[in-house]
């Protein structure tokens, strides 16, 4: 089995990107879709992971990064339910986050789920505010220092 990480911009096809998505957040999760398409690929640099097997290519997690100019902002990030525990959401961050920092970006953030936290921490973001809600859920406020980036896959 091959696994594949591609970077794609918004003038590519995104109809992967949005699979994934609509399989996750809008199937599973139950997130109405309006709160999922809000217009902001356009400026965004999405990622998507492949797994390859019997000559057979399977796009199995995604996620996106808006690079401003003193900071990225991961969102988006999922990973289809048959296909986690086997670190393909690690990789997304981290090819996003790497992604940031080439371009000399000091600092990522995410909004994540509470329940999500300990993922990102493992990757090594901390968390910087008290929670907030959104789409019925506490959300944390979290950041990763480029000093801070270890580029390592757990």
């Amino acid at each position: 089995m091959l696994i594949e990480g591609k970077f794609i911009t918004p003038d590519n096809d995104m109809s992967d990107i949005n699979n994934i998505r609509y399989k996750v957040f809008i199937e599973e999760l139950k997130i109405k879709e309006d709160m999922i398409c809000d217009g902001l690929d356009e400026k965004a640099l999405h990622v998507v992971i492949y797994e390859n097997d019997n000559n057979k290519k399977y796009p199995v997690a995604g996620g996106r990064i808006i690079i401003e100019a003193d900071h990225g902002l991961i969102s988006h990030v999922a990973v289809i339910k048959d296909f986690r525990g086997k670190g393909y959401g690690d990789l997304v961050v981290r090819m996003l986050v790497n992604k940031a920092f080439e371009k000399n970006i000091p600092i990522a953030y995410v909004n994540t789920p509470i329940n999500c936290r300990r993922f990102f921490e493992k990757i090594g973001f901390t968390s910087i505010d008290n929670e907030s809600k959104n789409f019925n859920k506490e959300y944390k406020k979290m950041v990763l220092y480029k000093e801070k980036n270890t580029r390592k896959c757990m």
